[in-house]
């Protein structure tokens, strides 16, 4: 606001544009002097490389790291033996 405030305007001896689409458009992509294409491509470059961005972060997989040491592996031969059974308070013996 304080640039603004201290900026003095000229006063243009042109007409104002009408404020239409066709004038904006033109305007907008227009590459002489006054011309906004290249702050737009650059806009558009800059909202490109944030959306692919937010993309590899949205389905970036996490890995858990793995143990420095691996478990045994267990085979049915070291499972433990059971010898007996409990249904309703009563135990069975399993042979």
């Amino acid at each position: 606001m304080s640039f603004i405030n201290n900026q003095e305007f000229a006063a243009s001896a042109q007409p104002a544009i009408e404020p239409s689409a066709e004038n904006i458009g033109f305007q907008m992509l227009n590459i002489e002097q006054f011309g906004y294409i290249l702050p737009f491509e650059l806009v558009s470059m800059l909202l490109l490389a944030a959306m692919i961005a937010c993309i590899v972060i949205a389905i970036k997989i996490k890995v858990p790291p793995l143990p420095a040491v691996a478990e045994k592996p267990r085979y049915h031969d070291d499972a433990e033996q059971v010898n007996e059974i409990v249904i309703d308070d009563t135990i069975m013996a399993l042979d």
